[in-house]
């Protein structure tokens, strides 16, 4: 089993990935919210008539709402067979949890150890940066650390927005996502790629929290 963990703003062009790789290879899959988010209801529209048509089509693809997933209730479910992905996601792992999976891994939007925390995209705005971009690595209990798989290079555009450039990483990572699914799935080697992010970011940091809404970046009019 492969649990995606993802949202509605950095998760769509992962999920469409992930549910073509299980419709593909008849690979079941479970993808995985967290509750108590605010959804606008065009995406619970679009969230129902995707859940009416995997079930009909009697899809090996499964919807989990989850309020803890260190609960039992969710914990358990996990296997050592099974392997975690995450692309955007508000709950942190504990390394109970961790340790249960095959593999975990996340996609991270931006360059590591650089730029860690919840909204890298409008950090990086903020700071004049124009380049950054995604990092897949394996997840361990220090948040957006652990071993780096794969990272690559996105540009800032001039009138970038944390939420545009979050779409432009989304785009440009999708491809490379598709490609560790299969790894996960089926095994084989994975290439690992990295980049001297300290040479890229201008005024690299370290983590950072949410930006208040006060600093939050916009695009130019």
């Amino acid at each position: 089993m492969i649990y995606h963990f993802c949202d509605d703003s950095f998760g769509p062009p992962f999920e469409r990935r992930t549910i073509a790789f299980a419709r593909e290879h008849r690979v079941p899959v479970t993808i995985v919210r967290a509750a108590g988010r605010t959804r606008g209801p065009r995406s619970r529209l679009r969230s129902a008539a995707r859940w009416v048509a995997e079930r009909l089509g009697g899809s090996s693809i499964r919807r989990f709402v989850v309020e803890d997933v260190n609960a039992p209730p969710f914990r358990d479910r996990i296997g050592p067979r099974d392997h975690g992905i995450v692309t955007g996601f508000n709950q942190i792992f504990t390394a109970e949890l961790i340790a249960r999976f095959g593999s975990l891994v996340n996609l991270h939007p931006s360059l590591l150890p650089y730029y860690r925390g919840p909204e890298p995209t409008a950090w990086c705005v903020l700071n004049g940066e124009t380049e950054t971009g995604f990092t897949i690595h394996e997840i361990t209990s220090r948040i957006d650390d652990g071993p780096i798989l794969f990272q690559e290079i996105v540009p800032i555009q001039t009138n970038d927005d944390a939420r545009s450039l979050a779409h432009a990483i989304a785009q440009q990572a999708a491809p490379v996502f598709a490609r560790y699914l299969e790894f996960a799935s089926n095994g084989g080697e994975w290439s690992r790629v990295t980049v001297d992010a300290a040479a890229i970011y201008r005024n690299p940091v370290g983590y950072r929290s949410t930006v208040s809404s006060r600093n939050r970046p916009r695009v130019p009019t």
